[in-house]
């Protein structure tokens, strides 16, 4: 049985050529209930609360930090970091959180040249 989830997630194009990860940020925060926040404050925050500050215009622990610190108080979730070994064990993990959580996930593509939002996707079955 094919299974189809798609989630209402704002979307808001990135402020400047760099600022990817601080507007899928930007959307994955509303869309948890947090508001609108301003991508200058998000890209910030990121550069402000990694390890590798060289290496990243949107540091992925920094992404991470920012989803955790500004998520509502309502929101009983946490965002977590996962580098996995294959596009198929990330694949599924992305349909996980999406299926599991009931939250659109980050993702880094073009060998970590950009971030975006998973908001749905399209199954044969339910994620297990």
């Amino acid at each position: 049985m094919a299974v189809h989830e798609l989630l209402s997630v704002p979307y808001h194009q990135q402020d400047t050529d760099v600022y990817c990860g601080a507007a899928c940020a930007q959307m994955v925060l509303g869309s948890i209930g947090a508001g609108i926040q301003a991508q200058d404050g998000i890209y910030t925050d990121e550069r402000n609360h990694t390890s590798e500050l060289a290496s990243w215009y949107n540091p992925p622990d920094g992404l991470q930090w920012v989803l955790n610190d500004r998520r509502p108080a309502g929101f009983g979730g946490w965002f977590a970091l996962y580098s996995l070994a294959s596009e198929d064990a990330i694949s599924r993990k992305l349909c996980w959180t999406i299926h599991h959580y009931g939250v659109a996930a980050v993702a880094m593509v073009y060998k970590g040249d950009h971030w975006l939002v998973v908001r749905g996707y399209e199954a044969s079955a339910a994620p297990a």
